[in-house]
């Protein structure tokens, strides 16, 4: 007997591209899922405001680089969806480093509409995680450190709320794949909270929208909001040739030197961290403009300085200088008239159609889900030769998800628990970048995993207590065990450490990081869905502490 759990692939997006190849490429894994590109050192509930359900708690986690003296910057995302791939990128925490930027991960929400309405408590839950954090992190810079709001689809219009209700401590807006401020085309029944005398003048902010998702309205609205507002800086960066849920190398170089480009046009030379930082508010006239993305056109006007744009102000967007206007100008001409190329997924041997049910089946010792990334025509259900020369490469976007190889995806819970459907929520990608003939293919790869198996025998965890381990220490093995006989796996929800295997690893710590520290492991057991069926066990959690010898 066996109990099927068909999962449904949602597979989106399409095109650009490069040289024709074979029909079989190598496919290249990504790994951003590396295990210690996955670690946050820091967590606290959020008390002031529930969780989605009892045994979900709101948290916010926090990750500090290593070598950190001083903090200078968050980073600050909800849980949405693509957020925790961006952060975790190791592209980005390179990035971080390099600038003493901390990551504040929060799930499954600052607040629970998503939109940073400060009526339902999403500043006093933004202001409990940010003072619980830095009392326990030892970095107490945290409580004035400035901001970037980063937000992806349904919580996308949540920045540009914070930084008009915080605008003193807002170094930059990031709406990615996204709103634009105050937009008429929300999602989710999201609405505008009323900004009253707000604004956000002289806060840069970006708007990221990616090709097959790209709606005239939100650029409209832009435009509105910048004729209503003559003192914001609105930045757009169409990600031409791609989806809602991907982001490539070059994104995340984008959103990187946004970043950048902030702390060098406003923020000072010295800062003591006991007090808000004094940020430059940026003029529009001292900026680049650049027309708008269109479609496989020209640009209406040459970007040009402030000063020197020769076409309409009014329906320009502004840049930080002539790097960043003529970045953005560079991708829009290398997409612009290129062939589509498309690619799906391939199960035993059949190319499988956009939205086709998957089966997975576990028996409780693998948790394996096996695809291969292909080149089609068209139609998707042919192969097809007709594609760039460039390698499909696979990256994960969230959720409880390792990349194994180009063709295997293991599922394994992760911090945000197993209690909800947003924990359970896997998304990956798979891409194929352009080259001079074809244009950039997409195709995102999600699915949701029931939070529980109810049939069959129930299932229990032992496992033991772990006493408290000197800072040095290599390793611990850890001991749990099922009364099923199955396989007990492991994830780290806090603390500068991470799993392989059934060895917990220790991480560097940063240099002022408050001693001795938390760290917490769950362990658990999914359970079998072929004979005999076994439920998913309860998961069990151990803390213990890291302390100086």
């Amino acid at each position: 007997m066996k109990n099927r759990l068909f999962i449904i692939f949602c597979l989106t997006g399409i095109a650009w591209g490069c040289l024709q190849g074979q029909t079989q490429t190598s496919v290249s894994i990504d790994r951003n899922e590396l295990s210690r590109n996955r670690v946050y050192q820091w967590e606290t509930d959020i008390n002031c405001l529930p969780g989605e359900n009892e045994e979900n708690t709101r948290r916010a986690f926090l990750w500090i680089p290593p070598g950190c003296e001083q903090l200078k910057g968050l980073i600050v995302c909800g849980h949405n969806y693509i957020e925790e791939g961006i952060l975790e990128d190791p592209l980005f925490r390179e990035a971080m480093t390099r600038l003493d930027f901390g990551e504040i991960w929060i799930t499954p929400g600052i607040d629970p509409g998503g939109v940073f309405d400060v009526r339902t408590g999403a500043q006093d839950s933004f202001d409990e995680a940010i003072h619980e954090l830095a009392d326990i992190s030892g970095y107490d810079e945290i409580r004035y450190a400035p901001v970037v709001m980063l937000s992806h689809s349904a919580q996308a219009s949540q920045p540009w709320n914070f930084a008009a209700w915080n605008p003193e401590r807002t170094l930059a807006v990031i709406s990615f794949h996204g709103d634009s401020p105050r937009s008429t085309y929300l999602c989710c029944n999201h609405f505008n909270p009323d900004w009253e005398d707000r604004t956000i003048d002289g806060i840069p902010s970006l708007i990221c929208i990616g090709e097959e998702e790209w709606n005239e309205f939100r650029v409209e609205d832009s435009f509105r909001f910048m004729k209503q507002y003559p003192g914001s800086l609105v930045s757009l960066l169409c990600n031409a040739g791609r989806g809602h849920s991907d982001f490539s190398q070059e994104d995340l170089r984008y959103l990187i030197r946004f970043i950048e480009k902030a702390v060098q046009y406003r923020m000072p030379a010295q800062w003591d961290g006991q007090s808000e930082m004094a940020l430059t508010k940026l003029r529009r006239e001292e900026g680049w403009l650049a027309d708008r993305w269109h479609k496989n056109q020209l640009p209406s006007a040459r970007t040009d300085s402030y000063g020197g744009y020769p076409g309409n102000r009014e329906y320009a967007y502004w840049y930080f200088d002539e790097e960043m206007a003529r970045w953005t100008e560079s991708i829009y001409t290398r997409e612009r008239n290129k062939k589509k190329q498309y690619i799906t997924l391939m199960q035993d041997g059949r190319i499988l159609k956009p939205h086709e049910r998957l089966a997975f089946v576990t028996d409780g010792h693998t948790m394996d889900i096996q695809a291969k990334v292909v080149f089609t025509d068209s139609t998707y259900t042919r192969l097809s030769d007709a594609h760039s020369i460039e390698p499909v490469r696979i990256k994960r976007i969230a959720g409880p998800v390792h990349i194994i190889n180009d063709s295997t995806f293991r599922f394994s819970h992760y911090r945000p628990g197993t209690s909800h459907n947003r924990a359970m929520t896997i998304g990956l990608f798979a891409f194929a970048e352009s080259d001079i003939f074809y244009g950039h293919a997409v195709r995102e790869i999600s699915w949701r995993m029931p939070v529980r198996l109810t049939e069959g025998k129930p299932q229990e965890i032992k496992f033991p207590e772990i006493a408290d381990v000197a800072i040095g220490t290599p390793f611990i093995q850890l001991k749990a065990t099922s009364n099923r006989k199955l396989p007990v796996q492991y994830y780290v929800r806090s603390g500068p450490a991470y799993i392989e295997g059934d060895r917990l690893i220790f991480t560097e710590l940063p240099p002022k990081a408050k001693l001795p520290v938390k760290i917490t492991v769950v362990a658990w057991q999914y359970g079998s869905m072929v004979d005999p069926l076994i439920q998913t066990a309860l998961p069990v959690e151990r803390s213990f502490y890291l302390y100086s010898r």
